[in-house]
C-alpha cells in the first residue's frame, strides 16, 4: 500500500467532527455534563440510519455521541449503504470501531493555493467503499463545505458561544489519538489521513479515543471509561 505524504499544512482535510456510536446514550450524556462539559440542547434524528445523536461543541469541533434507536433501520441501512451502524454500536462485541471521524475542507487564504486546493479536495471526497465496510476501522466521511462547522459556527454570536462554553474551561481539539482491535493493514484513505498526520492511530486490546485540547496547557487528564472509550487531556 502507498500513500501520498503532503506536509501537514498543505494537507486539505482537516477534522469537522468526531462521532462516537453507544449504546447508552444518556448515561454518557451525564457523565460528560458532570466533568464539566456543555451539552448542546439540539439533538440530531436521523431517521434512514435508526439513530439520534447528542451534541458538544468546540471552538473548531464538535464530538457526537451516535445513539442507535431503531435496530431494523440501521440493518437496512447497511444493507444499503455498506455502513454497518450495528455492529459499531455493539462494538465491545463485534470488535468494530465504535468512532467516525468527519473531515471538511481546510479554509483557503490565498489566491495562489486555491486551484492546487481544489484539486486536492476532488481525490479524497469520494472515500473509499473498503473503509465505509470495515468496521474494525474508524468510518471516515467527507463533509460538504456547506455543512462544515466552520462555515455557520460565528464566534462573535453570543448564542453559538455559548454552545462552544463549557464549565471545563477546553476551547480547541489540538490533537486526536485512535485506537482500534484490527491488526489488518489500514486502508488507503485511513493511512493517508494517519499520514498526514490528521490524526494517528495505532493496534491495540480495545478502542480506544484519545482527545487533547488546547495542547494539554493545564496538564490535566480525564478518564470517561468505561462509559465511553475515551480520554481527554487539556
Amino acid at each position: 500500500m502507498t500513500t501520498q505524504l503532503i506536509s501537514q499544512e498543505n494537507f486539505c482535510l482537516e477534522i469537522d467532527h468526531i462521532s462516537i456510536f453507544d449504546r447508552d446514550n444518556l448515561s454518557s450524556v451525564f457523565l460528560l455534563e458532570s466533568l464539566g462539559f456543555h451539552c448542546s440542547e439540539r439533538v440530531i434524528e436521523r431517521r434512514s440510519q435508526g439513530t439520534i445523536s447528542t451534541v458538544f461543541f468546540f471552538e473548531n469541533t464538535y464530538l457526537e455521541l451516535v445513539h442507535l434507536v431503531d435496530r431494523n433501520i440501521a440493518k437496512n441501512f447497511a444493507i444499503e449503504n455498506g455502513i454497518d451502524i450495528l455492529a459499531r454500536t455493539y462494538w465491545k462485541k463485534t470488535g468494530a470501531s465504535p468512532f467516525g471521524i468527519g473531515l471538511r475542507s481546510k479554509p483557503i487564504f490565498t489566491p495562489q493555493k486555491s486551484h492546487r486546493h481544489n484539486l486536492e479536495i476532488s481525490r479524497f471526497t469520494n472515500f473509499s467503499s473498503e473503509n465505509l465496510a470495515l468496521s474494525e476501522e474508524p468510518l471516515c466521511f467527507f463533509i460538504p463545505d456547506n455543512l462544515a462547522l466552520t462555515t455557520w459556527l460565528d464566534p462573535l454570536n453570543l448564542s453559538h458561544r455559548q454552545l462552544t462554553s463549557h464549565p471545563l474551561g477546553i476551547k480547541k481539539l489540538t490533537n486526536v489519538k485512535l485506537t482500534i482491535t484490527s491488526n489488518k493493514e489500514l486502508t488507503n484513505i485511513v493511512a493517508l489521513l494517519k499520514d498526514n498526520q490528521v490524526f494517528s492511530i495505532k493496534q491495540g486490546s480495545s478502542p480506544l479515543l484519545e482527545l487533547q485540547f488546547d495542547r494539554a496547557a493545564r496538564g490535566e487528564l480525564i478518564d470517561a471509561r468505561p462509559v465511553l472509550p475515551m480520554i481527554i487531556s487539556y
